[in-house]
């Protein structure tokens, strides 16, 4: 909100903040790059079609762009991580890690499934949210949790995390939805961790299959046990993994992203974007008096972050 207030300071703002920073950049002269991050719901897409030609989007995936891809897109900038952080390790133990958040679309159910199948014992972490979440851990994970075969480690961070992620022989990512992106792939390739994924959503940007890991279909629970099994795993090179990720997710690689799309947003006119009449129905969508819509479930409206200001010399 302060960017917007002096926003002729500012040759750009950058927003993370969600959908109603965005809206609210609509309004602004200054040209706004909103970074999407999360999942295009009805309510969503509603509102940014409305403003989709008075600021510039960057989708995190090129997959990202199909929940609404006539948005006026600058470019796919790939979310990064401190490669450098994250400790290496070529000599892995015998497990297989999930990590991530436990609810129905992360699919840690499913990990269950191929790890058992596959002879693998499983080490699950991550956080379970109150309500459906809960609901969900009790009924399909916590009854097979034995602490040998099927182990939980609960909510991890640091280098209990980073020690999970580099001992692991690989990250168990069977999902069955189209998630924008998945920031544990990176993670886990980092520490020269292959992955093996259900190819949706952005995972085949991210995972080169036969390279850094398998990408099955779907729902191919068997196939993916089938590829496990088989041995596709063993002639994959941990430092493969870990360059891999230099390439294509670093910091310095995204940075350079966000600058050419600094520059292009300001080459593109004097004023650095089209103008256009703000929507009738904007105001009153960002005020709640809209027609009653589908409202998104908890947390699909993304991350809570910052506006990123930028100047460009």
């Amino acid at each position: 909100m302060p960017a917007l207030l002096e926003a002729d300071r500012y040759d750009v703002i950058h927003d993370h903040s969600g959908a109603v920073a965005a809206c609210l950049g609509a309004l602004s002269d200054t040209p706004v790059l909103h970074a999407l991050h999360g999942p295009f719901t009805p309510i969503i897409t509603r509102l940014f079609r409305m403003i989709a030609d008075r600021i510039y989007f960057n989708s995190i995936s090129d997959s990202q762009r199909s929940g609404c891809p006539e948005l006026n897109y600058v470019g796919t900038i790939y979310n990064a991580i401190q490669i450098e952080a994250y400790p290496f390790r070529a000599e892995k133990e015998d497990y297989a890690l999930f990590l991530g958040r436990f609810n129905e679309d992360k699919g840690a159910h499913n990990a269950i499934y191929i790890a058992r199948q596959a002879g693998i014992p499983l080490r699950m972490a991550g956080k379970v949210d109150p309500g459906a979440d809960t609901e969900y851990f009790e009924e399909k994970v916590k009854p097979h949790v034995d602490g040998e075969t099927i182990v939980f480690e609960g909510e991890v961070g640091g280098q209990h995390k980073d020690e999970l992620l580099a001992r692991a022989r690989f990250l168990l990512f069977p999902i069955q939805w189209e998630e924008p992106f998945g920031l544990v792939m990176t993670e886990a390739l980092a520490c020269g961790t292959p992955v093996v994924a259900t190819a949706v959503g952005a995972a085949p940007e991210v995972v080169e299959d036969g390279e850094v890991g398998v990408l099955v279909g779907a729902g191919e629970w068997d196939e993916m046990v089938a590829a496990i099994e088989s041995g596709r795993l063993d002639d994959i090179d941990p430092h493969r993994c870990r360059e891999h990720v230099k390439k294509r997710f670093s910091v310095e690689t995204m940075l350079d992203g966000y600058e050419a799309a600094f520059e292009k947003i300001l080459s593109e006119s004097e004023d650095g974007r089209k103008r256009a009449t703000v929507p009738e129905a904007l105001p009153a969508a960002l005020q709640g008096t809209e027609p009653a819509l589908e409202r998104p479930r908890s947390g699909a409206l993304g991350h809570d972050g910052q506006s990123g200001m930028s100047r460009l010399p």
